[in-house]
């Protein structure tokens, strides 16, 4: 969930944006103010990490992107302590998101966001948020925990703002 939101005075307020989930696709969503356009881009990585391919491959074509988010399926030490080594999508995910312009924006109540229903397995962090490099330590993310409800996923909060 992203709250966006302009300075100025006379743009038209706020809006709440839930994006659909598309397994082989990502959503890209431009939003435009008076100045530049802010582009919204919206992962759903399968189990074949489909996406994640296909991003690395296609950076170049893509706009500026402020906001990278959703459900990558990836798993990695740095936004995941319990894993305990490195798997090549979210090397690949990494590379792309700084080639992009993007870093790793962690909630700042950081802690599990996928809950399994299988009690086998332990929650984790699959669901991310990258961010524009300088904007990561502005920028406050908020795990939504009391939304979850019978979901396997927590909702992550984020406000945007352009000047």
């Amino acid at each position: 969930m992203i709250q966006s939101r302009s300075r100025d005075a006379r743009a038209s307020g706020q809006s709440i944006l839930q994006f659909c989930l598309c397994k082989r696709h990502p959503v890209m969503l431009r939003l435009v103010w008076k100045v530049e356009p802010m582009h919204l881009l919206n992962i759903y990585s399968d189990v074949q990490h489909t996406v994640i391919t296909w991003l690395s491959r296609n950076i170049a074509r893509l706009p500026p992107v402020s906001y990278m988010g959703s459900d990558f399926n990836s798993y990695n030490a740095v936004w995941d302590d319990g894993v305990l080594h490195q798997h090549w999508d979210s090397n690949l995910l990494v590379e792309s998101a700084q080639l992009m312009g993007l870093d790793w924006a962690w909630p700042s109540n950081y802690g599990p966001i996928y809950y399994p229903h299988a009690n086998s397995l332990r929650p984790s962090v699959i669901d991310l948020v990258f961010l524009e490099v300088h904007e990561v330590l502005h920028k406050q993310l908020h795990l939504l925990n009391e939304m979850r409800n019978t979901s396997d996923h927590v909702l992550i909060y984020h406000t945007a703002t352009r000047p």
